[in-house]
């Protein structure tokens, strides 16, 4: 799953916290304009396997193992 951390009227670390409630194994990759240090450490601490930065290209995407985007 790819999460924007900011998106209109939702907070993606919100979002994250209640998919980890309810399901532990779901890969997510955080996506975010600006990912600060401390949203970059409790988004980790959630289990995220990665935090990209915006404007995506397709080197960032491809950083990504390829056995979890199959």
């Amino acid at each position: 799953m790819f999460l924007d951390i900011k998106m209109p009227g939702l907070d993606g670390l919100n979002i994250l916290k209640k998919l980890r409630g309810n399901d532990k194994h779901t890969e997510v990759v955080v996506i975010t304009a600006s990912c600060q240090e401390e949203i970059e450490e409790e988004a980790k601490a959630l289990g995220v396997i990665d935090c990209l930065k915006k404007p995506l290209g397709i080197f960032e995407v491809e950083r990504i193992p390829s056995h979890i985007l199959q």
